[in-house]
This record gives C-alpha cells, sequence and structure tokens, in this order.
C-alpha cells in the first residue's frame, strides 16, 4: 500500500497519559495513491529488479574470471538447486540486505583448486570452503559497487557459511567450470 503524507507532523501523546497512541494534528492530509500510480511504482520497482539482475550477472562474470581463472560461460542452466555451498554476505547502508552466492556441487573444490596459491593471513594455504568466503567477498564488493555505484559503499559482515535453501526466481544463474554459481540479492524493501 502507498501512503503520501503532505505534512509530516505528529503530535505527541501527553506525558501523563502514555496509553494513548498519538493523534494526528490538523492540517495532516493522507490519501493513498492512484491505482496508475502504483502500478507505475510496482512496474519501476520490477524494471530496477531485472538491471540489478543483468549487473550482477555480467560483474560475477567478469570477478570470477578474473580471481580463479575458470572459464565462465554465458549460457546458464535453469536448475535453482543442488548448491554444495552458500555463502552469504550481509551489508548495509543507503541499503541494505544481503547478496547470497551459492555454488553446486563440485564447484567449491574447483575454485578451491583454481585458488591454491593464495595464503590466509596466516601464511597457510586456504582450503575450499575459505576460498570460496573470499571469492565472494570480492564478488559481493564488486556487484554493490556496480549496483549501486563507487560513492555509496556500504558496510559488509564478513561472509558466512549458511544452511542450504533455495533460492527465488530472481536469482542469477551463471555456468562456471563444470558447475554453476548462483547468486540473490535481496534487498531490505523496509527502507522504501
Amino acid at each position: 500500500m502507498c501512503i503520501v503524507m503532505c505534512v509530516n507532523t505528529i503530535s505527541t501523546a501527553r506525558s501523563g497519559d502514555l496509553s494513548k497512541p498519538p493523534r494526528v494534528t490538523r492540517g495532516i492530509h493522507v490519501r493513498r495513491a492512484t491505482p496508475k500510480r502504483r502500478r507505475e511504482l510496482q512496474a519501476a520497482q520490477v524494471d530496477a529488479a531485472l538491471e540489478h539482475r543483468a549487473i550482477a550477472h555480467r560483474t560475477a562474470a567478469e570477478v570470477v574470471h578474473q580471481i580463479a581463472g575458470l572459464p565462465v560461460s554465458e549460457s546458464v542452466s535453469t536448475e535453482r538447486g543442488g548448491h554444495e555451498l552458500l555463502v552469504e554476505v550481509v551489508f548495509a547502508g543507503v541499503r541494505s540486505g544481503r547478496l547470497t552466492i551459492g555454488f553446486s556441487r563440485g564447484l567449491t573444490r574447483q575454485v578451491g583448486a583454481a585458488m591454491a596459491a593464495m595464503v590466509d593471513l596466516d601464511g597457510h594455504p586456504l582450503n575450499p570452503v575459505e576460498a570460496a568466503k573470499d571469492l565472494t567477498s570480492a564478488l559481493a564488493h564488486a556487484v554493490l559497487g556496480a549496483i549501486f555505484g563507487a560513492d555509496a559503499r556500504p558496510r559488509m559482515q564478513a561472509p558466512q557459511a549458511t544452511t542450504p535453501r533455495q533460492f527465488g526466481d530472481q536469482s542469477s544463474i551463471l555456468g562456471v567450470a563444470d558447475g554453476h554459481l548462483s547468486i540473490d540479492l535481496h534487498l531490505d524493501q523496509s527502507r522504501l
């Protein structure tokens, strides 16, 4: 439901009577958006989601090829399940949400083998899960930078392995080596 507020002043409850909800002062006019305007807003949200999906797909293909050196194919499978590992990065800032990367069966080991020359902070070679987390972190920085611009740098938490789940229809699937990489960008809709 879309609500347009002409004036944004709400009187607070008196200090002696906190059980009553605050009341709207005079001069407040609340009206619903017209059906046409609601359709326009919904169409704009769908267009923005499709644009974000295309940007994520293109950026992820570049980053995976540059960092892991694995062949990336533009042909994508329609398979949505069968993830061996899900890694999630939660971000906040101008926009909040989470970016989840799903690695298909076998792809985690391929990423680990491709990134075996890289070391962690202690100087030990990365294991496949840590390599997948590092790749996810690089993907999150690149994808969010491409979508929101370099100026809107969101604060990101460390990538975390998460419980298996099905991705929605808005996820982007990228063919990588012998498997597929699923990218699911979920933006917090409460701040729109």
